[in-house]
């Protein structure tokens, strides 16, 4: 079976061309076998070109008039004068190409930057708000983000809070006291926790109310509290930092081995 062929050609519109198109075409079609679909050959004019001229060479032809042509081998078909920003597709091609490759020629501040940047795209494309949240499932993710979330519940409890102005900490639910934990473990009434939110809650003239935290928590809870510093509402604010660790910064071989600890030594279901 003739296979069809694509051609482009530009030449002057008039009646003596068509029929050089035509016999061109003809003799094409007798040595090679390929044949021409004039259903989908198209065929374009300049705007000076006489409408009586483009019927007559459409007739002689077979070929669809159109009022523009869009692209070819991908390249667009421009029928004015061309600006730089007609092809600005290019480049931002070559850009998509060459990304993998610079950020592996990225210095380690630069990378740094990257990936917040990086970080920051992917907390407002999926919605993510809360600095620390409990869950970030998603229906519909990319695989980076799946596989982040896979093993989010895993990571998060490895993950604590540096306490600044107090502003962005769950009193209860967060971990701020590394040695402890979440400190809804160690209250001596849970119907307490309702009548506190914040860790401004337990602070009184700019000091830890110590009544107010031996009521709430066991003697051998509070010096571990009263050991960090009182949040200020002038200071920065809170920051997450690796619960482990002398200096409390993330190393991905002991992220590593803490995730191979609890597949291990999963915890007690009692």
């Amino acid at each position: 079976m003739p296979r069809l062929i694509q051609v482009l050609g530009f030449l002057f519109a008039s009646i003596a061309q068509a029929n050089v198109i035509n016999s061109m075409l003809g003799v094409f079609g007798e040595f090679s076998g390929h044949r021409l679909n004039y259903r989908k050959t198209q065929i374009y004019f300049s705007l000076t070109t006489p409408l009586p001229v483009r019927d007559l060479i459409c007739s002689r032809l077979n070929f669809s008039p159109v009022a523009s042509f869009e692209k070819y081998l991908g390249v667009p078909i421009i029928n004015r004068r061309t600006r730089c920003s007609d092809y600005d597709f290019i480049l931002e091609k070559m850009k998509a190409r060459l990304s993998g490759w610079v950020v592996r020629s990225l210095s380690l501040v630069g990378r740094i930057t990257l990936a917040n940047s990086l970080g920051f795209l992917l907390r407002e494309k999926y919605k993510v708000h809360d600095l620390l949240p409990s869950d970030i499932h998603h229906s519909s993710c990319s695989s980076l983000w799946r596989s982040l979330s896979n093993i989010w519940s895993n990571l998060l409890p490895n993950i604590a809070w540096s306490v600044g102005n107090g502003s962005r900490i769950s009193l209860w639910n967060d971990v701020w006291v590394l040695e402890l934990g979440p400190l809804r473990n160690h209250v001596f009434d849970p119907e307490s926790m309702n009548s506190f939110v914040h860790i401004k809650d337990l602070v009184t003239n700019g000091s830890w109310n110590l009544d107010l935290l031996n009521s709430i928590f066991p003697p051998a809870v509070v010096p571990h509290i009263i050991a960090i510093r009182c949040p200020h509402s002038t200071d920065a604010d809170d920051l997450c930092i690796w619960r482990w660790g002398s200096c409390h910064k993330f190393e991905v071989h002991m992220a590593y081995k803490l995730l191979q600890h609890d597949a291990w030594n999963p915890p007690d279901p009692s």
